[in-house]
């Protein structure tokens, strides 16, 4: 049984990602072609250049590009979450005066039996 075959309009991207792929490409074929400045990223496409052409290192290093933004969004999210939780922990109670090494506390807790 052969699996049934999407027509070529199903697959198409929604417009926001066709967007950000051009953008993409763009920044990609900016970075080859017009800075004068090299960086790490740009050696790199450079490479590609080399062995691959041009017209795939500027499609590899845009792949690269999102990736790295992905990443960057993963990392913000998690900065995002510690600081919510200190916070959270902070108005709750469980800030550097209640831990058991500051005096206050291990000073309450002495006349206390366990």
């Amino acid at each position: 049984m052969k699996a049934p075959v999407t027509p070529p309009s199903a697959v198409r991207p929604a417009p926001a990602d066709t967007m950000v792929r051009t953008g993409l490409y763009e920044a990609a074929n900016i970075l080859l072609s017009r800075v004068t400045r090299f960086s790490a990223l740009k050696r790199w496409g450079m490479e590609v250049a080399k062995r691959r052409g041009l017209k795939r290192a500027k499609v590899a290093l845009a792949r690269k590009m999102a990736l790295m933004h992905d990443l960057l969004k993963i990392v913000r999210l998690q900065s995002m979450r510690m600081t919510i939780a200190f916070h959270g922990n902070y108005e709750r109670g469980f800030c550097k005066e209640n831990s058991p090494q500051s005096v206050s506390w291990r000073n309450s807790c002495a006349n206390e039996r366990f």
